[in-house]
């Protein structure tokens, strides 16, 4: 039986002060919503200043869904449209820029620390617990991954949050308006990734654990029906589109490839494993083993209810995605249900572990988040062989911002016919897009890859024997396709990629086409 090792204390005025094991020293524990409200402000401060003064550019993931955002659809190929709709909104207010677009995720940063701390003081009705719990969050790795870009996985951590705050207070109070509400955070996170609708499965776990039968409760089907006309020109969409979201998702399960591989199965399981105790910081496992024992055993007693609610989406998740790692994995794809984690470890140190222990795991998390997400103090330090370049988290996007301004070097040196930009990657394209002056319309020619929204979008076919010179950006070897396009072809520049003052390689070859006349593209037929 969970026993609670609370001590209530007054001060000469009345003003409670508690102490417990975690608490050494009394803490005054009166309005800490009002602290952390500061602390957040704190944060977002330091990340909008980081952003304009130090702009680490745009991944090509931002960069596609910006574009997305210039072509106004019900749905895209890979994502729901709601990523679009907000960059739209912002762009229109902010303008093209990096700010423009990040701003949704400063946003978003703001707004999770205020349902990590309801959600904790509702199920626990304890402000320490809730407290302590934003505490962590605002140290956790996937909580400052999300403040620093914006894909859909901040949007989906967002609306996951709500909805888990909406069904707690349904579950709880039993009023029509959160069903209401939990209707709509359940939309709206499914428009945002498609893999929120796992939210509905684990719905109904959370309710057998807690002896609720929503399969037989009216309010349990308007919350269906209100998520359903949300995402309804979704399913439109893609029925009008021959259902090319859902094979794109069937695809990343690897519903299209041969189990052949097991190694490689099996080193893709120790990489999703891997990932995710970084994710959730090795400091805080001990906390999460020790709730874990206590809550298998049974010995949480009026808690283990709340301690279930947390549990059961993060691993039911885990368990989902710990099975696609088997053909494929992304440490980022879990993301969303790490809504649990922060109550979860303040919850076990609170009650488990003293200040010291507590204070350290906290501190230590913050320290190496800090500089992971700043690695830049490593070479100010003399420490760049410590996390060099080439696996630091930012090098991916390293040099895009440069190879726009050689791309519109190389444009205003011609007038002497209409040019179009292409790739072979819609990454490139759409960085290439974003970078280049003037945000031309750029295009994905497709020698070889999966389908991707390009391909629902005119293409390159347009330009075909009327005169027109290209651009063509690759990191691979020149394609015999597209040898054979134009009248001549030659090597403009091989742009290197610099970061933190070192090349980070994967050099990208720039071609100048002098009077395109077709290409013979593969039909997509690749999920």
């Amino acid at each position: 039986m969970f026993k609670s090792k609370i001590k209530i204390l007054r001060d000469s005025s009345g003003v409670v002060l508690l102490k417990n094991n975690f608490a050494k020293k009394n803490i005054l524990v009166e309005s800490p919503i009002i602290i952390l409200s500061l602390i957040n402000v704190a944060i977002l401060l330091f990340h909008f200043i980081d952003i304009l003064n130090t702009p680490i550019p745009l991944n090509s993931e931002e960069t596609q869904y910006w574009l997305w955002s210039k072509h106004l659809d019900w749905s895209y190929y890979s994502k729901p449209p709601l990523i679009a709709w907000m960059n739209y909104l912002s762009t229109m207010v902010l303008g093209d820029t990096v700010i423009g677009i990040r701003i949704n995720s400063l946003i978003v940063g703001f707004i999770l620390p205020f349902i990590n701390y309801l959600l904790a003081k509702h199920l626990f009705k304890d402000k320490r617990i809730a407290f302590w719990s934003t505490i962590v969050l605002f140290v956790l790795p996937h909580y400052n991954y999300i403040y620093k870009v914006f894909t859909t996985d901040a949007l989906l951590l967002l609306f996951w949050s709500a909805n888990m705050l909406f069904c707690l207070y349904a579950f709880q109070r039993n009023k029509l308006k959160y069903w209401i509400f939990s209707g709509i955070t359940l939309g709206l996170g499914i428009i945002s990734k498609y893999v929120m609708i796992l939210w509905i499965p684990i719905w109904l776990l959370i309710a057998r654990s807690q002896k609720k039968n929503l399969l037989k409760m009216r309010e349990f089907y308007i919350t269906l029906v209100i998520a359903s006309l949300i995402c309804l020109p979704v399913l439109l969409w893609n029925v009008s589109q021959d259902f090319v979201g859902a094979k794109h998702i069937f695809g990343l399960a690897g519903a299209y490839k041969s189990h052949g591989n097991w190694q490689r199965s099996i080193e893709r399981i120790f990489e999703f494993l891997g990932g995710q105790l970084l994710c959730v910081s090795p400091f805080f496992l001990p906390a999460l083993a020790k709730l874990y024992r206590s809550w298998k055993n049974k010995e949480l007693g009026k808690h283990h209810n709340a301690v279930t609610y947390l549990l059961l989406p993060l691993l039911f998740v885990w368990g989902f995605f710990l099975i696609l790692s088997i053909q494929k994995n992304e440490i980022n794809w879990t993301f969303f249900a790490f809504s649990s984690l922060p109550i979860l470890i303040a919850y076990s140190i609170v009650n488990y572990f003293n200040t010291k222990q507590g204070m350290f795991y906290i501190g230590i998390t913050s320290l190496l988040v800090f500089l992971v997400m700043q690695p830049k103090i490593f070479d100010k330090m003399g420490l760049t062989a410590l996390y060099s370049p080439s696996i630091d988290m930012y090098s991916k996007q390293a040099g895009l911002d440069k190879l726009g301004e050689s791309v519109t070097n190389i444009l205003n040196k011609t007038d002497s016919a209409p040019i179009f930009i292409f790739s072979d990657s819609y990454q490139m394209a759409s960085s290439l897009a974003f970078y280049v002056n003037g945000n031309p319309q750029t295009y994905c020619v497709n020698v070889g890859r999966r389908m991707n929204q390009f391909d629902l979008w005119p293409g390159i076919e347009q330009f075909e024997n009327k005169g027109y010179d290209a651009i063509y950006v690759t990191k691979k070897p020149l394609p015999a396709a597209i040898v054979n396009s134009a009248d001549s072809i030659r090597l403009i520049k091989t742009q290197e990629r610099i970061y933190r003052s070192v090349d980070v390689g994967r050099k990208i070859n720039i071609y100048y086409l002098k009077h395109f006349n077709a290409i013979a593209e593969i039909d997509p037929k690749q999920f």
